[in-house]
């Protein structure tokens, strides 16, 4: 019988998962990795010796859904969140390969108070101790929301109803949250994050930018004796690591197996006659019949089309500064405190020693920031950033001085958190479609896969599942 085999361009996640899952079933694999690490976003960065992440990276073992699957084939990338029917199966993958720890639930800043976080914790207990003037407002608003009700879009109805996938999420979350709650809690809060407002993206993404959507009889229930309490969303990291301990399992893993075998290297043409033709920078040449593509669509529209230029997604400038401190100077601890507060660049601090339960000397943060919101309110050279982050970890009593501060990196990226607006879904199967007009049977993961389908789950199911699918 002839050797099967498999070529898989890329460096993520579900590249490599898939490869070891292809190699696993007796596949002869090649991954062709054109960039100069691992794991994209997940990979992390290296700094003073110190391993960072790209910001709050957590495995979320939790799900919603009221069934688990172990039949990766029935996974939908283009369905939001239909990795969450797999938690499951994503735990027992991951604890074969690492150790993991459950995260100490995060926390928020907001008027100056630490408070439960109810933006990913569930946690909504800060509605009790709001004001006066503004509990009454918020009650108001949701007794009517609740007595004339748009029941089509209720947040029950998120995964049934089509409305979701048309409406922004500005007028989903009036629909559910009232108007006082979502000005105090969701818009601000969406603004310091990707310096757009909540009617400018997509209603069913809104996880997607880290904003929650409750039922209006859950908030409303915060002010009875008896409020309805949420199951608390457990997230888990690896013990004593960063999120590239999991990356870096991955390919130790992929590089000891014998049936896969890795090139660093450029793609410099790629065409289909009979089978898939690669020829690469280092002059190699590589014939598929089974090709996977795991890295953004425009590469791969370029090698169809060298003169394609970039469609214009709509995307947030993120910018990551990864601060090292003496843990003997570390005032107050939290896993990760995000930060409400609209005086404040920055919007969520992580300390990634908690995360990870190490006992290091240096305590890793990691301060994340939008740096149009930053630009917008005076903030632009490096050194009035670090100034100003110096400041805010001051004001939010992490340390007592910036002298307490033994090492500060910043790192930006432009244009590099995508907004899930309509433009961007459109941009997103314009590309998909032109990709799969000239190559109809090329697999698609990761980025490629599904619109806004690239989460640590998605990515570790995806992977499983293309091997499943080559295999039948």
């Amino acid at each position: 019988m002839m050797e099967r085999q498999a070529t898989i361009v890329g460096n993520n996640v579900s590249s490599l998962v898939a490869a070891i899952a292809l190699a696993d079933r007796d596949w002869k694999v090649k991954i062709i990795n054109p960039l100069s690490s691992w794991g994209g976003h997940f990979g992390g960065l290296t700094f003073h010796n110190d391993h960072f992440d790209c910001g709050m990276t957590f495995f979320e073992f939790d799900s919603f859904h009221q069934y688990q699957s172990d039949e990766v084939l029935h996974y939908n990338p283009n369905l939001r969140n239909d990795s969450g029917r797999f938690t499951s199966l994503i735990k027992n993958y991951v604890s074969n390969l690492i150790i993991t720890k459950v995260v100490p639930q995060p926390k928020m800043f907001f008027n100056g108070e630490i408070f439960g976080d109810l933006m990913i914790s569930n946690d909504l207990n800060i509605v009790k101790k709001l004001s006066i003037g503004i509990k009454k407002a918020i009650q108001e608003e949701l007794l009517e929301i609740i007595i004339n009700p748009n029941t089509s879009l209720h947040a029950k109805n998120k995964l049934k109803n089509n409305l979701f996938f048309t409406n922004n999420f500005n007028a989903i979350s009036l629909a559910n949250q009232g108007t006082t709650f979502h000005n105090l809690f969701i818009e601000s809060f969406c603004k310091k994050i990707i310096y757009k407002n909540t009617a400018d993206f997509l209603g069913i993404y809104h996880r997607g930018t880290w904003l929650p959507l409750y039922y209006p009889e859950t908030i409303l229930s915060q002010f009875e004796i008896a409020p309805q309490i949420l199951k608390s969303t457990e997230f888990y990291y690896p013990y004593q690591g960063y999120m590239g301990t999991f990356v870096n399992a991955l390919l130790m893993k992929a590089q000891d197996n014998t049936r896969i075998n890795i090139e660093n290297t450029t793609i410099k043409s790629l065409i289909f006659n009979g089978c898939y033709q690669l020829q690469l920078t280092n002059d190699h040449f590589v014939e598929t019949n089974n090709l996977v593509w795991g890295l953004d669509l425009f590469p791969l529209i370029k090698l169809i089309q060298e003169n394609q230029q970039p469609l214009n997604y709509d995307k947030a400038s993120i910018s990551i500064c990864c601060v090292g401190i003496l843990s003997n100077m570390i005032n107050r601890e939290f896993s990760t405190l995000f930060i409400l507060d609209k005086e404040f660049i920055s919007y969520r601090v992580t300390n990634q020693n908690i995360c990870s339960g190490s006992s290091s000397l240096i305590i890793k943060i990691v301060v994340e920031f939008n740096t149009d919101f930053a630009i917008s309110i005076g903030v632009i050279d490096e050194a009035q950033i670090k100034t100003r982050i110096e400041s805010e970890l001051i004001k939010l009593h992490i340390i007592e001085s910036k002298t307490d501060i033994q090492y500060f990196y910043c790192k930006h990226w432009k244009n590099s958190l995508m907004i899930p607006s309509q433009n961007s879904y459109e941009c997103f199967n314009t590309e998909k479609s032109m990709v799969l007009r000239k190559f109809p049977d090329i697999k698609l993961i990761g980025n490629g896969s599904g619109f806004m389908s690239s989460s640590l789950n998605d990515q570790i199911i995806q992977g499983l599942q293309i091997a499943k699918q080559m295999e039948n």
